[in-house]
């Protein structure tokens, strides 16, 4: 993939080589944290099972409610 990326920066000069580049670790930091997150949740889902991953996600679903209530008036 690299050598595609240096001869196609050949081709279209410095600049457009420098923002490949950059675009390649936008694209990656987007994408590393998504793909390690659902292998993380799959892992969890196998481990746990189904009755117990299901109370582990009801609680998770408690926490958006209650961290919003205790941000009221803090401002």
């Amino acid at each position: 993939m690299l050598d595609k990326l240096a001869a196609l920066s050949q081709k279209l000069g410095a600049g457009m080589g420098l923002l490949i580049g950059n675009l390649v670790w936008l694209v990656t930091d987007q994408i590393l944290p998504m793909g390690l997150g659902l292998w993380v949740g799959l892992w969890l889902t196998s481990y746990l099972g189904p009755t117990q991953f299901g109370l582990l996600n009801y609680a998770i679903g408690f926490v958006p409610l209650f961290a919003s209530a205790t941000t009221m008036g803090s401002d």
